[in-house]
């Protein structure tokens, strides 16, 4: 967690996340596990800081996730927009969509 004083003296707090997700040579059990641990870093940030996050997710978001609880006319365009590499998501793709989805930054 960083803190710092704008140009006004406004304090703005920033919560750091930088992460390497496993590769396709990892199974499925220990990305689903790694997900899980982000979740829970994503989820104990502090609720007045913003998160910023750089992370290799080693996975393919494409620009036609549509989530369960979204309208049919609705589009998750803040995961990649409308120019993403990816036309479709792979399952880690999915997965991490899921998690992003979970902790209310999409």
């Amino acid at each position: 967690e960083i803190h710092v004083l704008d140009i006004q003296k406004f304090l703005l707090k920033y919560f750091i996340i930088s992460a390497h997700h496993p590769d396709s040579s990892e199974d499925s059990d220990t990305h689903l596990a790694f997900l899980e641990t982000l979740l829970e870093l994503y989820e104990n940030a502090p609720c007045d800081a913003t998160i910023i996050s750089g992370e290799s997710i080693n996975a393919e978001i494409g620009r036609s996730i549509i989530f369960p609880h979204e309208e049919p006319t609705s589009h998750p365009s803040c995961l990649t927009g409308p120019f993403g590499t990816h036309k479709v998501s792979n399952e880690r793709g999915e997965r991490m969509s899921q998690t992003l989805d979970a902790a209310w930054l999409c």
